[in-house]
């Protein structure tokens, strides 16, 4: 008991699994706990600007481009990319493509003369490729409409993280 009938201090055993009253174990009964391990730091993000950087992501200039040929060399540029950056030897990056969310009354202006221009390059390709019959130059490279939305179903389809700016 807690008490022995008022002769003196009370002695209390202490099996060697107890742990004294200050919560420490008795020295030499049991090693103290390793530190825990430091927190697993996560590889390093890429933020990509797809507004700026599309005809990257889209493989560069293909030599078949007019013709519909791009499509497979854009999924094989895409994978190629996400497989270098999962690349099991090193800490692996994580791909973010962030993508235009819209067009502000700012830039409406910009976007036309773009749009003009486009269409001059569009003529001048199509005049190239039925007087020649060749692959118009690198210069009048002309990105597919539809690229936007290509590359975003593409990454998508890689598990690749996307982002919109507003």
């Amino acid at each position: 008991g807690a008490y022995s009938g008022g002769a003196g201090p009370t002695r209390h055993h202490h099996p060697a699994h107890h742990f004294h009253h200050h919560g420490q174990a008795q020295p030499g009964l049991h090693p103290p706990l390793p530190p825990p391990p430091p927190p697993q730091l996560p590889g390093a993000r890429v933020l990509v600007d797809a507004g700026s950087a599309l005809p990257r992501l889209y493989g560069g200039y293909q030599t078949d481009w007019v013709c519909g040929g791009q499509w497979n060399a854009m999924l094989g540029y895409l994978s190629a990319l996400c497989q270098a950056c999962a690349y099991p030897g090193g800490d692996g990056l994580e791909l973010v493509v962030m993508f235009p969310g819209g067009l502000g009354k700012d830039r409406l202006a910009e976007w036309g003369r773009r749009c003009q221009a486009e269409r001059q390059t569009a003529q001048l390709i199509v005049g190239h490729v039925g007087n020649k019959g060749t692959p118009p130059p690198r210069a009048w490279f002309l990105p597919p409409a539809c690229l936007s939305h290509c590359v975003r179903l593409a990454l998508i389809r890689f598990r690749v993280k996307q982002a919109a700016m507003l």
